[in-house]
């Protein structure tokens, strides 16, 4: 067999810091929030981007933070003012203050 070229492979000497931290995780799996400040709109546009985006349309894993509580769990529906997770709560999209997609 014959021997390929190598590929070429650039030297980063810097740090790159071009994502935005929008939550971790500490010591003990708990989520902190870092970035709510989402509006209205915001909110809205990135729950419709949820439902469009490829594959699964439902059991979205996601990390809800609302005026009352942290929600880690998986969307599974829309309705007109709600979202329906798989324990079967109900969140009222009007009281969502930061939606994340939870990498998996």
């Amino acid at each position: 067999m014959q021997k390929l070229p190598e590929i070429y492979k650039n030297i980063i000497n810097k740090k790159i810091n071009n994502n935005m931290e929008k939550c971790k995780i500490n010591d003990n799996n708990n989520y902190e929030v870092n970035n709510s400040n989402m509006n209205k709109i915001e909110i809205n546009s990135y729950i419709d981007n949820l439902f469009n985006s490829n594959g699964y349309i439902f059991n979205i894993p996601v990390i809800i933070k609302t005026n009352d509580k942290l929600y880690d769990t998986y969307i599974v529906t829309k309705t007109n003012n709600y979202l329906l997770t798989i324990n079967n709560e109900r969140i009222i999209i009007d009281d969502i203050i930061f939606i994340n997609k939870k990498q998996m």
